[in-house]
C-alpha cells in the first residue's frame, strides 16, 4: 500500500462498467475512464445507495442511526507517502471543533444524503464534505438546515474492511446530534450519493524521467474481473451500544485485465 509502483499500475486498469446490485437495496458504482479506457489519475469515482423500503424511521427512540460504512474494492490503493504533510491531511482534533477549517488539498470528496425524519418531518436533506485526516482518519463535515441547523464533524477511520471480498473501508460513527437532531426525531438513511476526486502530487520514481503524477488513492490492476463495492448503514437500540439493524447495498463494476 505504501509502494509507488502499485500506484503506477493504474495504467493497467481498463474501462469500468457498472453492474446491478445483488442486495435488497440498490447501489451504483462507477469510475471515470479516459479515452484509452483506463481510469484517469485523480478523476472522480462515484457511488450511490438507495435504501428506500428497508429500515423505517421510528418515533420511540429505540432505533438510532449508529454508523455508515463504505467497503471498497481490494484494488483501490491508498499511497500516503507523497501526502504526508499538513497541506494534504486535516487534523482530526481541530476538525471536531472547526470542521470547516480543513486544508483545501485534504478534500477528497462530497456527498449528499436524504434521511427520513418520520411522518411529522419528512425528508431531511444533508450535505457532506469529506477530507483525508491525519492518522488514517476520514473526516466528514455534515451540514443541514432542517429540521434543525446541523454543522457537525464526523471523525471516521480508514481501515481493513473485515468483510470478505473487499479491501479497505471508510467507517463514520454518527454523533448524537445526527442521531436525534430534534426531540422525538430519529432519522434513517434512505439515499446516499457521493463523488470522490483524490488530490494528486508529483513525485520522482526510479526508472522514469521527470516526475510522475500520483493520486492519494486510485484503482490498481483488475483482479477477478470485478470491482466490488458495499455501503452499510447500522442502527443501534436506545442504549446506543450494539448494532441491532443494518441496511446493506452492494454493487460491482466489471473490469478487464
Amino acid at each position: 500500500m505504501r509502494n509507488l509502483s502499485r500506484i503506477a499500475a493504474l495504467s493497467a486498469a481498463l474501462a469500468l462498467i457498472p453492474a446491478a446490485s445483488a442486495s435488497a437495496a440498490t447501489a451504483t458504482f462507477t469510475a471515470s475512464p479516459n479515452k484509452g479506457g483506463t481510469p484517469l489519475i485523480g478523476a472522480p469515482t462515484t457511488f450511490g445507495a438507495n435504501f428506500t423500503g428497508t429500515v423505517a424511521s421510528t418515533t420511540d427512540g429505540n432505533q438510532l442511526l449508529q454508523k455508515i460504512i463504505v467497503d471498497l474494492p481490494p484494488s483501490l490503493v491508498f499511497n500516503t507517502i507523497p501526502f504526508n504533510n499538513t497541506s494534504y491531511q486535516c487534523n482530526p482534533v481541530t476538525f471536531k471543533v472547526a470542521p470547516h477549517a480543513c486544508p483545501s488539498k485534504s478534500k477528497i470528496g462530497t456527498a449528499t444524503m436524504i434521511a427520513d425524519g418520520g411522518p411529522s418531518i419528512g425528508p431531511i436533506n444533508v450535505a457532506m464534505t469529506v477530507y483525508f485526516g491525519q492518522g488514517y482518519t476520514m473526516l466528514a463535515h455534515v451540514t443541514s438546515n432542517q429540521p434543525a441547523i446541523i454543522d457537525e464533524g464526523l471523525v471516521g477511520s480508514l481501515q481493513s474492511s473485515g468483510v470478505s471480498g473487499y479491501g479497505l473501508a471508510m467507517s463514520f460513527p454518527v454523533t448524537p446530534v445526527l442521531q436525534v437532531p430534534l426531540t422525538g426525531v430519529y432519522p434513517t438513511v434512505k439515499t446516499l450519493k457521493a463523488s470522490f476526486k483524490m488530490p494528486t502530487a508529483k513525485v520522482s520514481q526510479p526508472g522514469i524521467k521527470g516526475k510522475v503524477t500520483v493520486p492519494l488513492a486510485g484503482l490498481g490492476p483488475c483482479v477477478g474481473g470485478k470491482l466490488p463495492f458495499r455501503v452499510e448503514v447500522d442502527y443501534t437500540d436506545a442504549g446506543n451500544v450494539k448494532t441491532t439493524l443494518s441496511d446493506v447495498a452492494t454493487a460491482a463494476a466489471t473490469c478487464k485485465k
